[in-house]
């Protein structure tokens, strides 16, 4: 773990260099949720580093277990490698792109999704966004959500906070690669609620964030975790960037 975080460290220094916009974040949760799916019931380290210019970006992220609830304390077990386009308009945003899925000391195999979303700067900020596995699953992965930012701070102290819920519609074949079933036909999954306080600090900016995550449908459970298909997730993000 300390010689992953250096290299994030170092290629974070090195790449103002080679980019208009660099970003880092370094990230705690108190558990992994995954468009309602479980991946450790434990507190993680995640982090990253974003490069971008002209709308498009590179971002490398990783996971890290800090417990021992899936007995890898210490260890890297996801770096996924995204690349997006992304265009701002007066009343609509689009965005498309592909990450790259890679998994250490876990039983889980590479896989790549392409994805394209749209979003409208309009009341409650409708958005949907489409993730289609083209390598293992071949599933189809579907994401609704709306948000309303409240202004309670002086905008030098926070944007505001942030109230969003997302709903999930999973396609048969991403049931069928990601759930314990029985029955693997196509059907909304899961449902989100979050709440994000960003508060600015003299360099970068703290994010604090509580979620709450649940399975739609009784028939549907995360391989592993059946007795647990809800969950609450509290964390915290340091985010800072450098560049126009």
């Amino acid at each position: 773990m300390k010689y992953f975080c250096c290299i994030i460290i170092v290629l974070g220094a090195m790449m103002p260099a080679f980019a208009a916009e660099v970003s880092m974040d370094f990230s705690i949760y108190s558990a992994y949720v995954w468009r309602g799916i479980i991946l450790n019931d434990g507190s993680v380290f995640q982090t990253s580093v974003t490069l971008s210019e002209h709308g498009f970006s590179a971002n490398v992220w990783a996971n890290v277990d800090l417990t021992d609830a899936n007995d890898l304390r210490g260890n890297v077990t996801e770096i996924d490698y995204t690349f997006t386009y992304a265009k701002e308009m007066e009343k609509v945003n689009i965005t498309g792109g592909v990450i790259a899925y890679t998994f250490l000391h876990v039983d889980a195999d590479a896989t790549t999704e392409v994805f394209a979303g749209v979003s409208f700067n309009t009341i409650l900020n409708p958005s949907v966004m489409v993730y289609w596995d083209v390598d293992e699953v071949h599933g189809v992965s579907v994401i609704f959500s709306a948000s309303h930012t409240f202004k309670l701070f002086k905008e030098e102290l926070s944007d505001g906070l942030t109230l969003k819920a997302n709903l999930g519609y999973s396609s048969a074949k991403f049931v069928e690669g990601n759930f314990v079933y029985e029955n693997p036909g196509t059907r909304f999954s899961d449902y989100s609620l979050q709440a994000s306080l960003p508060i600015t600090l003299p360099k970068g900016t703290l994010n604090l964030t509580a979620s709450y995550s649940d399975l739609i449908d009784s028939e549907l459970h995360t391989p592993g975790y059946e007795d647990d298909d809800s969950y609450f997730v509290v964390g915290a993000m340091y985010a800072l960037g450098w560049g126009s």
